[in-house]
């Protein structure tokens, strides 16, 4: 919250300006409403993938980028945000390794539609009174959001006559299943199958 105030003194034309600024320019939406995450500029990377995403939603992408780049940050947080201010976001399922690290994946985007002040006034409330559990929740507009784990299916998570249109499988992996090929195919079978 502190860190996305909104200025007292900032006039109606400011803040279309920077809308309109936003939806175009990735870097500088992460910069503006992100600033807590923002350390550093947006890689080159992260900005390419954000556009491919939204010109292409179809697509199935991998985020192979190192460790420290910020991946759960971009796919779990800001992009979908991204997705959200284009009109583009149906609703969104992140898979855990179990659902209780998913739900604690989820919780910062959760935060973020709730307390980032910036956003909030500039694309709206999304915060649902009564519909804003931890771990699946939905916002005013009825887009839901929902963790799981990789265990669980994703069957019946639409809300509405809208179903979920982005999903993210993040940090899926333990000891136990990178050193079983059998389970990684099996996993890898959920996510082709139900998941998709």
């Amino acid at each position: 919250q502190n860190s996305t105030a909104v200025a007292l003194t900032e006039t109606r034309e400011d803040k279309e300006v920077r809308k309109a600024r936003a939806l175009k320019d990735y870097r500088y939406f992460v910069s503006t409403y992100f600033a807590i995450y923002a350390d550093a500029d947006c890689a080159d990377f992260h900005v390419d993938f954000a556009n491919r995403v939204l010109k292409e939603p179809n697509k199935i992408s991998i985020a192979e980028w190192p460790r420290e780049h910020a991946k759960s940050v971009h796919l779990d947080i800001i992009l979908p945000m991204w997705l959200l201010i284009h009109g583009e976001l149906t609703g969104m399922i992140l898979m855990g390794k179990n659902q209780d690290d998913a739900i604690n994946l989820l919780s910062d985007i959760q935060a973020q539609l709730q307390h980032n002040m910036l956003f909030v006034h500039d694309w709206g409330e999304q915060f649902s009174y009564g519909d804003w559990s931890e771990g699946d929740f939905t916002t005013k507009g009825g887009i839901r959001f929902l963790a799981i784990g990789r265990d669980q299916s994703p069957r019946g998570a639409r809300k509405g006559e809208k179903r979920p249109n982005y999903a993210v499988i993040d940090d899926v992996d333990d000891d136990k299943l990178v050193n079983n090929l059998r389970l990684v195919k099996e996993i890898v079978k959920r996510i082709l199958g139900g998941l998709f």
